[in-house]
């Protein structure tokens, strides 16, 4: 079956928007129904923790009735001999199977005056089949119960209380857990404990019981975390001769149940709780709640991949739509093939027709669109065969008309091209005149432009020269007014040489009179070492003045060589500007002389360049129309080319059109 056959694309058509509806379907379905399976299945996980919450709690309840009904029948007959004692323990452990044993316990010389010790216990012998009840006698020397947890937490809570589970040595190896009820006298005053004794082997076959699946399995922690029971986490024992506490696994040993952990610390006792954990790489769901009356949480690991397993109900939605697309194939492929049958002979006699067979017609044999289709063909198959004879008659016509064409055509193209051939040689002729005219015309261009510049840099230098002139006497000034201040500066260092004369005066006449002054001083002894010494400083500062002044002159000194040699130089400068002045001046005339020739040198390239560019446009308007004229010849001649290739071209296609024509049998 072809894939671009009309039957192929109607299944496709069909089919396609049908699988993806199914497609949907199924997948919306399975959520809807995964959801609602989910719910159902998270509902009744819970239903059943409940329930074997309740069953576990019920357990515990009647229980707990045993030691309270004992510790008011010793309220009521604080007296009761022993005896008596124990078959009330014994009648009471007969009546509840599930229990293992219990006991009666006193306060020290509370049951009778000297008797320090008082406990009457019975419990089941586990060993023997049916197991019996009997008493056990303890001894005390060793067995102090006033310090173990059943009876000191409560003896000082006042009230019930359950405690850890324990291994007792005592009677029948058992793990074990004691519920104790205190007992009062009249006055209120604490005489003793009743207690019941529990065994973990009938808690952990209520819990062996739990399963939502093939790998769920259950659980029970006590109010610390120690594991009660759980298929790996077992306790390990150590028994002994007496009764003594157990060491258990704890769940804060193991990091992987921290998120239960936390769960059971802040859960509630009437709450079901859901906490996701991951152990060994895989998911698990784990429902846990709290016993109301000892404050363990039971709970349920349940794998995750089988709480909430919906592939079975996937598969069967899957195999209903599988069936459904087949059923759906196979009425679109006979419906198809029905229908399509009518096309099928069409196709037939359109094959025939293709090859050129046009005395074919299709069989009409129904009323219905395909039918009337068939008949519109064949009208058009029957105006097809009158069209191809008409046409056959017309193409031989034109095929004789274009023959003659084609003759006329290549006689004009002959002529043609001679006169063509003519016209380029005159053409050439013209351009090599023009070509040379322009030569010529480019070099007297080239004259007058270098007569031109010429006169531009001779214009150039003599304003160069005008400049120079300008220059030479300002600078000549600047010199003179120079010189005449180097002069003023030697006046002014002769004024300097008095004023540091006069200095030199005063300093010595300073001197003279600072040494008269020590030498009074001197004289006036004691008194005049003060002003001894202020003549001293001021002698020297004199001297320092007159150093100073010395320093001075050697610097005008120094100065005044510099000015006479600026002088002598100045006036030397001022020599040589007067001697360039006389060669700029000089210069000047040349170039006046250099500039009148240039101008006229200009004047006459000009007027030649004129002339020339003249004659150059009249040999260029010569040839332009020479040009014209060639490439009219030209038109004309690819003109007749080109009517005769196109008769050639009519002609190969009238004899195309009568071989296609000749292909069909009319």
């Amino acid at each position: 079956m072809k894939i671009h056959s009309i039957k192929t694309r109607l299944l496709i058509a069909i089919l396609s928007p049908l699988m993806i509806f199914l497609i949907l379907y199924t997948v919306v379905n399975y959520s809807l129904v995964d959801s609602i399976y989910s719910d159902e299945v998270d509902s009744h996980a819970r239903q059943v923790v409940v329930g074997f919450k309740t069953g576990i709690d019920g357990y515990f309840r009647n229980a707990r009735q045993i030691p309270v009904i004992l510790g008011r029948i010793m309220e009521n007959s604080p007296d009761m001999p022993e005896n008596r004692i124990d078959r009330t323990i014994q009648g009471i452990l007969g009546k509840n199977g599930d229990v293992y044993g219990s006991c009666v316990a006193f306060e020290p010389y509370g049951y009778r005056p000297g008797s320090f010790h008082m406990m009457r216990y019975a419990c089941r012998d586990t060993s023997k089949t049916p197991a019996e009840v009997g008493i056990v006698n303890l001894d005390f020397s060793t067995y102090r119960y006033h310090e173990y947890e059943w009876y000191g937490e409560t003896k000082r809570k006042g009230d019930f209380y359950w405690t850890k589970p324990y291994y007792d040595a005592g009677c029948g190896d058992v793990i074990m857990v004691t519920g104790s009820e205190p007992f009062f006298d009249r006055a209120g005053n604490f005489m003793g404990v009743a207690t019941v004794d529990v065994t973990l082997d009938y808690i952990n076959t209520i819990l062996s019981r739990i399963s939502l699946s093939q790998n769920s399995y259950a659980f029970a922690v006590d109010r610390e975390g120690n594991f009660l029971y759980h298929p790996e986490y077992k306790p390990s024992f150590v028994k002994g001769r007496d009764v003594k506490t157990i060491a258990m696994k704890n769940i804060k040993n193991f990091p992987q149940l921290s998120a239960l952990r936390e769960a059971i610390h802040a859960g509630k006792k009437n709450e079901v709780q859901h906490t996701d954990v991951v152990l060994s790489g895989e998911d698990y769901v784990v429902y846990h709640t709290r016993l109301a009356t000892t404050g363990w949480t039971i709970g349920i690991f349940v794998p995750g991949h089988e709480l909430f397993s919906g592939s079975k109900l996937f598969l069967l939605a899957l195999t209903i739509s599988f069936f459904v697309i087949v059923l759906a194939a196979l009425i679109v492929f006979f419906a198809s093939k029905n229908i399509l049958s009518p096309l099928q002979r069409i196709r037939d006699t359109t094959t025939e027709i293709s090859g050129g067979n046009l005395c074919q017609e299709i069989e009409v044999i129904t009323d219905d669109e395909i039918g009337i289709i068939s008949g519109h063909f064949n009208e058009m198959i029957k105006n097809f065969r009158e069209l191809l004879t008409k046409m056959r008659d017309a193409v031989k016509t034109l095929g004789d008309s274009i023959q003659e064409m084609n003759v006329s055509s290549k006689e004009i193209s002959s002529t043609a091209n001679q006169q063509a051939a003519s016209v380029k040689e005159i053409v050439t002729t013209m351009e090599d005149s023009d070509a040379l005219a322009k030569t010529i015309s480019g070099r007297i261009d080239e004259v007058a432009r270098m007569a031109n510049q010429n006169r531009d840099f001779v214009e150039n230098g003599f304003a160069i020269i005008k400049e120079s002139l300008g220059k030479m006497d300002e600078i000549s000034k600047t010199n003179d007014e120079t010189i005449n201040g180097i002069r003023a500066l030697g006046e002014l260092i002769d004024n300097i040489w008095e004023i540091v004369n006069i200095i030199n005066g005063v300093a010595d006449q300073t001197k003279i009179i600072a040494f008269n002054a020590e030498l009074e001083a001197s004289s006036a002894g004691e008194s005049g070492k003060s002003f001894m010494i202020v003549a001293g400083e001021i002698r020297r500062l004199a001297d320092n003045i007159v150093a100073s002044t010395g320093e001075i002159q050697s610097k005008i000194d120094e100065i005044q060589k510099s000015s006479d040699y600026l002088l002598s130089a100045s006036e030397k400068g001022t020599v040589r500007i007067k001697t360039g002045w006389d060669l700029s001046v000089k210069l000047r005339k040349v170039f006046e002389e250099i500039l009148g020739t240039s101008e006229s040198s200009a004047e006459s390239a000009g007027r030649i360049a004129t002339t020339i560019k003249q004659q150059v446009m009249a040999f260029e308007q010569i040839l332009l129309t020479l040009k014209q004229i060639s490439n009219g010849i030209d038109d004309f001649v690819v003109s007749t080319k080109s009517t005769a290739a196109t008769s050639e071209t009519l002609h190969a296609m009238s004899e195309e059109m009568r071989k296609i024509i000749d292909r069909y049998i009319i």
